[in-house]
């Protein structure tokens, strides 16, 4: 090894490619740098500004990626956290609350929205497209008939997010709840999901039998149905019910999971036991292709309600339960 001249490092020596009879070469010949003064150093003292903006610049993009990532997280899967602020021992910090009244009149502007930027304002990130939101609201009176009621109902008991509900009515005695959370400045929008009871894929398909995974939001209560490869202990059995489909549904937590802690929790914390009322619930959920076609095991609890919070209800939950 031999220390070049400009004390920078160390090189090998490279053999010759030379034979015998090969007229002379010059060999290695450092780069040349314009106007430098022969035998001077190259002083890299004056590039460090332009190397530090360089890098700043890279953090800032790749800071500002994350946010977008964020953001945008479990859009195709039919699912999008809002961003409550928590405490030390995660609960969510509460701010203060609308009069009811106050949001009585954003749901009638919610309602009457046909524009994204009427909408905007109103509403939280969902996984719809703005103009799909408005298309459905403008094809509410067709599929639900005309707004009977809007009332304050009362705040909801959640875990995963700050909730206030106010019951929209319809002249066919059909009923969607607005789900009302405060945002990062404390504006109160409305998950319009959790309005729209989406479910991923949709019904169809999750009800066909064949091997599907989705996010669904049902009422869900404490069952005793047990069938086919879900006969064994170690399952639990919840029975799942939509609005918008006909057919009862089952749902199946391994005993002792984070999901059977989150549902069966959530359940007493409510006061609920094997009976209705039932619970709003979102869940992922996944269909073997085998059995019942309405017979799911829950993969993923989300949320105590249909809106969602900043993480699975299931994350806080402990690892292992035994009720």
């Amino acid at each position: 090894m031999k220390r070049p001249g400009n004390g920078l490092g160390f090189y090998r020596w490279i053999k010759s490619a030379r034979k015998r009879g090969d007229a002379p070469t010059m060999g290695r010949i450092p780069r040349l740098v314009k106007n430098a003064t022969p035998g001077a150093r190259i002083n890299y003292a004056g590039q460090i500004p332009k190397i530090l903006f360089g890098a700043s610049l890279v953090f800032l993009a790749g800071g500002i990626t994350a946010v977008v990532l964020w953001e945008y997280r479990d859009r195709g899967s039919g699912r999008v956290f809002s961003m409550p602020i928590r405490n030390a021992n995660n609960i969510v910090i509460k701010v203060a609350t609308p009069k009811p009244e106050q949001l009585i009149d954003k749901v009638e502007q919610f309602l009457a929205a046909r524009t994204p930027a009427e909408l905007a304002p109103l509403v939280r990130g969902g996984s719809q497209r703005p103009e799909q939101m408005v298309a459905k609201l403008a094809d509410l009176e067709k599929n639900d008939g005309k707004v009977e009621t809007i009332r304050y109902v009362k705040p909801v008991d959640s875990r995963v997010l700050q909730i206030e509900t106010v019951l929209v009515t319809f002249e066919t005695d059909n009923n969607r709840v607005a789900l009302l959370s405060p945002d990062g400045e404390e504006n109160w929008r409305i998950d319009f999901d959790a309005f729209d009871r989406q479910v991923v894929p949709g019904w169809d398909k999750l009800l066909s039998g064949e091997p599907v995974e989705g996010t669904i939001r049902v009422f869900t209560s404490a069952d005793i149905y047990y069938n086919g490869r879900y006969t064994e202990d170690r399952w639990v059995c919840y029975s799942m019910a939509s609005p918008d489909h006909k057919t009862l549904m089952f749902g199946y937590t391994l005993r002792g999971s984070r999901q059977h802690a989150a549902v069966a929790s959530t359940l007493r914390r409510n006061g609920q036991g094997t009976s209705l009322p039932m619970q709003r619930m979102t869940f992922d959920v996944r269909h073997t292709g085998t059995g019942e076609q309405r017979q799911f095991e829950i993969t993923q609890v989300l949320a105590d309600d249909w809106a969602l919070g900043s993480q699975p209800l299931e994350a806080l939950m402990p690892g292992t339960y035994t009720n």
